[in-house]
C-alpha cells in the first residue's frame, strides 16, 4: 500500500467533508467552514494543512484517509479549548502556529499518518517562522493516541 502525504488542496475539500461525517457524524464540517479552514491554513503561499492518501496502482486511484488543519503564526486567536494559558508558554502567542483537527480513517490507524502528517505541517509552519506550535489533546482519541503521538514528535503538556 502506498500512502502519500501532502499539503490540502481546494479539490480534497468535498473528501474531507466526507471523512469526517464518516469517522465524526455528520455535519462535523460543512464544505464552507472546511474552504474558510484551508484559506486560514495558507500564507506565504505555504499550505500547513495536510492530507494522507492511499495511491492504487490498478486503474491509477487516490483515496483520501486522512487530514491534518494547521494554521500558521497570525492566523489564530485561540484554540477549540476552553482557555489558554499563554503566560505558561516558552514561545509567544505570535511566534507559534496550532494544530486544530486531526483524524484518520479507522482502517489505516496505526500507521504513523497522524504522526507523518504532522511532521508535514511542523516543515511548513517552519517555513512560515512559526517557533512553537499549540494544540489540545484529545483525551478520548483511540487508546490515547493523541497524546501518544504528540509526545513522540516532542509536544510537552503545559
Amino acid at each position: 500500500m502506498n500512502v502519500r502525504i501532502r499539503t490540502m488542496r481546494a479539490t480534497d475539500i468535498a473528501a474531507v467533508v466526507a471523512l469526517a461525517d464518516r469517522l465524526v457524524g455528520d455535519g462535523y464540517y460543512s464544505r464552507a467552514g472546511v474552504t474558510d479552514m484551508l484559506a486560514q491554513s495558507t500564507a506565504g503561499g505555504v499550505v500547513c494543512s495536510h492530507v494522507a492518501e492511499v495511491i492504487g496502482a490498478q486503474p491509477p486511484t487516490t483515496q483520501l484517509v486522512g487530514f491534518r488543519f494547521s494554521l500558521p503564526p497570525g492566523a489564530w486567536q485561540h484554540g477549540r479549548g476552553a482557555s489558554l494559558s499563554p503566560q505558561l508558554w516558552p514561545v509567544p502567542l505570535a511566534a507559534c502556529g496550532y494544530f486544530q483537527t486531526a483524524f484518520v480513517d479507522d482502517a489505516f490507524r496505526r500507521q504513523g499518518l497522524g504522526s507523518r502528517m504532522a511532521i508535514a505541517a511542523l516543515a511548513s509552519l517552519q517555513r512560515l517562522g512559526a517557533r512553537g506550535v499549540v494544540t489540545h489533546c484529545w483525551k478520548e482519541s483511540p487508546g490515547n493516541s493523541s497524546f501518544r503521538y504528540l509526545s513522540r514528535l516532542g509536544f510537552a503538556p503545559i
